[in-house]
């Protein structure tokens, strides 16, 4: 892709200095046939000369400026919200944050391990709690980091309102980490509307006995009592 779109470029370039070339020595030429031939031959010749030198400058800098450049199509990037990055063997896409409120989220990533065995990956933010650390798996191919998988990152005290960044550190085995500061979303798009962060469950209490209601026993006859007589 590179060599090709720099081959059109440069080609375009020495077209272009090519015709510049050709327009001037016709005027050189049209200028000899009228004053003759012998008076203008010396000075045709160098001012031919130095159109090609021109000419060819011309192309070679316009070549070497292609060259340098680089294509914006060569690039890498997540075509979408998220972030990512590349560790080692394995290549974080996507990366994102769900929460509604800014204290409670949910991660959302995929994971690309490249090699044939499970790569367990680190996760660290800083939450309420400091900084905290997770760990999911990832199998061999992709691996969806989401709160509807068997892989989930709860996030919770993030302190990070929607539309931030929050810096997420990812790492695996020996492999050098990578800090990415991941974007903070909502769940208003449709796309994003179930992964929200699971609420938590509100203890239910039990009801306990009321002390003052509770009925008192009934007494029992004193021994050596006489009991009432049959009528």
């Amino acid at each position: 892709m590179r060599a090709r779109g720099t081959g059109v470029r440069t080609g375009g370039a020495a077209v272009l200095a090519t015709l510049a070339w050709c327009r001037l020595v016709h005027s050189e030429v049209a200028l000899s046939g009228a004053f003759g031939a012998d008076d203008l031959e010396v000075p045709v010749k160098a001012r031919i000369a130095a159109s090609v030198v021109l000419a060819v400058g011309v192309a070679l800098a316009t070549a070497g400026c292609n060259l340098v450049a680089e294509q914006a199509t060569r690039k890498i990037y997540d075509p979408s919200d998220g972030v990512g990055a590349t560790i080692g063997d394995l290549a974080i896409r996507n990366a994102m944050i769900v929460s509604d409120d800014g204290e409670a989220g949910t991660l959302i990533v995929t994971l690309v391990n490249s090699t044939d065995e499970v790569l367990s990956v680190e996760v660290q933010f800083e939450g309420s709690a400091g900084r905290t650390s997770d760990t999911v798996d990832a199998v061999p191919g992709r691996t969806e980091v989401r709160p509807d998988s068997t892989e989930a990152v709860q996030m919770d005290g993030i302190d990070a309102v929607p539309g931030s960044l929050l810096p997420v550190y990812f790492q695996y085995g020996s492999e050098q980490g990578k800090e990415l500061l991941v974007p903070v979303l909502t769940s208003a798009l449709e796309a994003y509307s179930t992964l929200t962060p699971a609420p938590t469950p509100t203890p239910t209490r039990t009801p306990t006995a009321d002390p003052a209601r509770t009925a008192l026993p009934t007494q029992s006859a004193e021994p050596g009592a006489d009991a009432p007589a049959a009528q």
